[in-house]
């Protein structure tokens, strides 16, 4: 039990992750709310707060010259003064919804907070670029090429969010980010009741806030089909893109159901809450450009097909809800050009290399990958009949949402398509490298969809019959079971070798020079063990590292050692070659620090490598 219960109890920065996050979470939905007026799904305050914290952090340290951390404590500030204001008052920034679903959501919160960095993307990008920006108080560029970060062109929206946790807490945290998501996804919970509530001809406000928690806390967990624990307990930022994409095409639909109803005052204050979440999605992942351009391009096409809605009435909104968007992608673009010297990121192939011949193998294997994943793709191609039905006839509320949701899912897929051709080798293109990853990026407006289609078919098919009382109980059962009972699935960054490999990387990160030559030499392992090494170096790759993927022989190795040399190898496997390339007698199940001393080599310092535990 001790060993199961150290799953949730870990040191300080556990308890400095939960309550950091926690309070700039609720800092930036005040600010959020503040800025935002009366109006629109309180649900979406937080995501409001977080795009001035970004808009004003990018703004003034690329434009100015300041440092990222002074504008990021002037936006607390501001959300800290704005939060006084409305308790004043005797509001929350927060619906009640979304503050009880945390407290149910309590046990997961704890595990996230608990979390360290465990995965390739996270150590060659995302937890370096927090920790960059933590430590540097600037963003990664030309003028320090030794960041250590894999894509410094990449938006940084999401580690400028853990940035403010970590400032917070006075120190770099790495479980910020997991409990980041889990409070994303229950304010995206909350959104989800909200439309439920909404297609059932409902009041939210008066129903049990205790029932709303627990459904939103559903939405967000059992009923997500993109709750993936290492997908989302990371600091990558697949989770954010979703939620930001799905209270974009909500608010774009909310926009269109005012328009309907000829509500002018009530579409402008939401098309401004639209251009801050747009911009908000932009500045988390390079390509949600193209789901903002999707449900911009939806909103247009239901305007032309809805003969309730004058087309002549989206002009006037257009400014506040674009601009925002376009203003922070240039001021990004420009920032990647000037200072990062437009590397550090995927781009487009010259069209020499595209693999256009390939299209229909790629396709048949997207369609396999789809297969594989029906539990998502299945109902989206229910909901993609759904709006193509509403591209022939849009009348109601429902055959907007469809719509919405089809152009964005049909959309995001045909460009997934064209990046397999265009952007990525064949290799790649041919295994539809992180084909369902990236669907996990509209997943969450497909499932807001089922929501508003559920509250509608409760209304036509059970009239005012109240959901029956078992019904949210058991589901809070069910979710605080689940949470305990999986713990060990969800604490995935304690798996064998992982932890082993960042306590070597940090006692080898003192013993190696800046400047000097490093290998990673693990031949029988993946190339993880490399990544983590020089994620704990906090520095570019110097000679690199060989993993299994490298197809070494003796021959092969005795020339790495031989020819060029570097000055220090950490030998993780590959004992026996190691041994006759060095001359050094090295043991199996250890970890090894070499350093080339004239024609030879030395022991710097040896780790043994812990042995599995026998399970009872």
């Amino acid at each position: 039990m001790p060993s199961y219960l150290n799953l949730f109890l870990g040191d300080a920065a556990q308890a400095l992750a939960l309550v950091s996050a926690i309070v700039v979470f609720g800092l930036l939905a005040a600010l959020g709310r503040a800025a935002a007026g009366r109006g629109g799904p309180a649900e979406a305050a937080p995501l409001l707060g977080w795009s001035i914290a970004v808009a004003s952090m990018l703004a003034l340290h690329i434009l100015v010259g300041t440092g990222l951390s002074l504008p990021g404590w002037l936006v607390l500030a501001t959300g800290g003064i704005a939060l006084a204001v409305q308790m004043q008052k005797r509001e929350f920034p927060l619906p009640p919804a979304v503050v009880r679903a945390a407290l149910i959501a309590l046990p997961l919160l704890i595990l996230a907070a608990a979390h360290r960095a465990s995965e390739w993307d996270e150590f060659s990008h995302w937890a370096g670029a927090i920790r960059y920006v933590v430590e540097k108080n600037v963003l990664p560029g030309l003028a320090d090429p030794q960041h250590g970060l894999q894509l410094p062109a990449y938006p940084f929206a999401f580690p400028l969010l853990n940035a403010l946790a970590s400032w917070a807490a006075g120190r770099f945290l790495e479980g910020t980010g997991p409990v980041f998501n889990i409070l994303l996804l229950l304010g995206y919970g909350a959104l989800a009741v909200r439309l439920a509530h909404l297609g059932a001809g409902r009041d939210m406000d008066r129903t049990r806030p205790w029932t709303a928690a627990i459904f939103a806390v559903a939405a967000a967990s059992i009923l997500n089909p993109s709750f993936v624990q290492k997908i989302i307990l990371t600091n990558y930022s697949d989770t954010s893109s979703a939620v930001a994409a799905a209270f974009a095409g909500v608010l774009a639909w909310m926009i269109l159901e005012a328009l309907a109803g000829n509500r002018t005052d009530e579409a402008r204050r939401l098309a401004w809450q639209f251009g801050l979440v747009g911009a908000l999605l932009v500045s988390i992942r390079q390509t949600n450009v193209v789901i903002f351009v999707l449900v911009s391009a939806a909103v247009l096409l239901v305007a032309l097909r809805d003969p309730a809605i004058r087309l002549r009435a989206l002009p006037p909104l257009a400014p506040v809800a674009l601009l925002p968007a376009v203003l922070i992608y240039a001021l990004w673009r420009y920032h990647v050009a000037v200072h990062v010297g437009g590397a550090g990121e995927f781009n487009l192939q010259p069209h020499r290399n595209w693999v256009v011949h390939l299209i229909p193998q790629i396709l048949a294997n997207m369609a396999a990958v789809a297969a594989k994943k029906g539990a998502y793709f299945g109902p989206m191609l229910i909901a993609l009949g759904f709006g193509a039905a509403a591209l022939w006839r849009c009348r109601t509320s429902f055959d907007r949402l469809a719509l919405i949701v089809a152009v964005v899912f049909a959309g995001y897929n045909a460009f997934l398509l064209f990046t397999y051709v265009a952007f990525f080798g064949e290799f790649d293109a041919l295994r539809v490298a992180s084909f369902w990853r990236y669907n996990m990026h509209v997943t969450l407006l497909g499932a807001a969809f089922f929501a508003y289609a559920a509250g509608t078919g409760w209304r036509r098919f059970l009239g005012e019959r109240a959901m029956p009382r078992p019904v949210a109980p058991a589901l809070a059962v069910l979710f605080i079971v689940l949470s305990v009972a999986l713990a060990p699935k969800f604490r995935f960054d304690l798996e064998p070798p992982k932890p082993h490999f960042r306590a070597v990387a940090a006692a080898v990160a003192p013993l190696v020079p800046p400047q000097a030559r490093f290998l990673v030499f693990d031949p029988e392992g993946s190339g993880e063990s490399g990544v983590i090494a020089f994620y704990h170096m906090r520095r570019t790759r110097g000679v690199g590292f060989i993993s299994a993927f490298h197809g070494l022989n003796q021959t092969k190795v005795d020339a790495l050692f031989r020819d060029d040399p570097p000055a220090f190898v950490l030998v993780h496997s590959g004992v026996p070659a190691a041994t006759a390339a060095t001359g050094v007698a090295l043991k199996e199940g250890e970890s090894v620090l070499l350093r080339r001393e004239g024609a030879g080599w030395a022991v710097v310092d040896r780790w043994p490598t812990p042995k599995p535990q026998q399970k009872k």
